[in-house]
């Protein structure tokens, strides 16, 4: 399996998908660290320090939230036909001909494409921070080494959770058909996330139990605002209530979210070892 782990890995990393999602993330990172640029760098921004200490979180918030869409983007288009294209192709009888079994071989594919993504993400993470850390200076919110290990490993469970379902999708859809339902299952999760935000701060409960009833087909808002929480160390610090906003954790998930969201991965990829298991190759 170790093999497959590899070799998946090295097969995304020279893939055309992948490395137009690099140049699109550098690019990303250009445009966000020129506006911050702007902001801290060339006036502006009001003196009083608590202000600009409210407008860097804000900041923050939208680099990272809009950071989540590029690591979508890579999990869907660079995962979305890992099943289909080696059975069309005939890859897929040479590999299954060698000593090993069907769960080994999608399992390695699982965990190569996962660990190509959880370092993508953890780039982004550090390069978000790190241009923050660098244009806003004092005013950035000193962030604990330990808050942001345990916000990056909540982090990683975005991407996790899209590929457990293209994952699953993969062996019953085509890879079109598959990317529209997951990128639309992502989009669900957006959609939902900012209604439940909505909905706690007008006190309507309606709408939250709409984004409540979203974020459980897709847990990826939640996932995030949970990151976030933890990255501003939210409850332990009083300067954590400046990360509330748009695209900050004013209302957080519980962390049993966060279980679900395991709970979540773990189902999809038994449903998808059972399906390719009966495959009729």
């Amino acid at each position: 399996m170790l093999t497959i782990i590899k070799y998946t890995f090295k097969e995304l990393l020279y893939k055309k998908i992948f490395i137009s999602t690099l140049l699109l993330a550098l690019l990303y990172l250009g445009l966000y660290g020129g506006a911050l640029y702007m902001v801290f760098q060339r006036g502006g921004t009001p003196p009083d320090l608590l202000i600009r200490a409210s407008i860097s979180s804000q900041l923050v918030g939208a680099g990272l939230y809009f950071s989540t869409f590029i690591v979508a983007f890579l999990t869907v288009l660079g995962s979305v036909s890992m099943v289909t294209y080696e059975l069309e192709t005939g890859i897929l009888y040479g590999i299954l001909s060698k000593p090993i079994t069907r769960t080994e071989y999608m399992l390695g594919k699982f965990l190569g494409l996962a660990l190509m993504l959880i370092i993508f993400s953890l780039f982004l993470i550090g390069a978000v921070l790190g241009l923050n850390l660098l244009m806003a200076g004092e005013v950035l919110y000193h962030f604990k080494l330990i808050s942001i290990i345990k916000g990056a490993l909540i982090y990683f469970l975005i991407p996790l959770t899209l590929l457990s379902l293209v994952f699953y999708l993969s062996t019953i859809l085509k890879p079109l058909a598959t990317g529209i339902v997951v990128i639309m299952n992502f989009m669900l999760g957006i959609i939902g996330g900012f209604l439940e935000q909505i909905g706690m701060v007008i006190n309507k409960q309606e709408l939250v139990d709409m984004g409540i009833l979203a974020s459980l087909f897709s847990p990826v808002d939640s996932i995030y605002r949970k990151f976030f929480s933890f990255l501003y160390d939210a409850g332990q610090s009083p300067i954590a209530i400046l990360a509330n906003g748009p695209f900050g954790s004013g209302h957080p998930p519980s962390i049993w979210m966060i279980f679900y969201s395991v709970g979540y991965i773990l189902l999809f990829i038994i449903l998808a070892l059972r399906k390719f298991n009966k495959m009729d190759l």
